[in-house]
């Protein structure tokens, strides 16, 4: 039995019926989540496609990218608040994106100068969480500004590491 879709679109003149039937065709991959301390659990992913060449091909260079990109902007929204547009006047909202917009860029640039931590990967929630938000004694001299961290400060070392990267001497 062969089905027909009627597609029609009302959007202006000249656009009609559209029926055409395109073969799909499932893409599946299974694995098994294991995360140390954790129970062990079943990762299913399924892909539907008309595109063709190989599975395995099609899910790491096309679909695995687009999630990726779907992630920045999640972190885009969740951690740098770029949707907080709530402000009345359009400037005003568009200052707020480009603020965002240039937050993203530092949180970039740090995930960057830690590509030999934990922190390489980091999402920018837990670089804001480790990284920024400490609690520290700022000393200003003449010569030169030094930032006194806390002896129990979580990821002293990955600062240490990031300092070094941008030729700044940590005493």
């Amino acid at each position: 039995m062969r089905r027909r879709w009627r597609f029609t679109s009302r959007r202006g003149p000249g656009t009609g019926p559209w029926s055409r039937r395109r073969r799909r065709r499932v893409g599946i991959k299974a694995d098994r989540a294991v995360a140390p301390g954790k129970e062990s659990k079943d990762n299913v992913r399924f892909v539907l496609t008309n595109i063709q060449g190989a599975p395995h091909r099609l899910y790491k260079r096309l679909y695995c990218p687009r999630g990726d990109a779907e992630n920045r902007i999640k972190e885009l929204k969740g951690g740098l608040q770029m949707d907080r547009t709530s402000c009345s006047r359009f400037k005003a909202n568009q200052f707020r994106l480009l603020l965002a917009a240039a937050g993203y860029a530092l949180m970039q640039e740090l995930r960057g100068r830690a590509r030999h931590t934990q922190f390489a990967r980091a999402q920018v929630e837990r670089l804001r969480l480790f990284l920024l938000k400490l609690g520290a004694r700022v000393q200003v001299t003449v010569r030169r500004i030094v930032v006194h961290l806390p002896l129990g400060a979580p990821g002293q070392a990955e600062w240490r590491q990031i300092a070094a990267d941008f030729n700044l001497a940590p005493t």
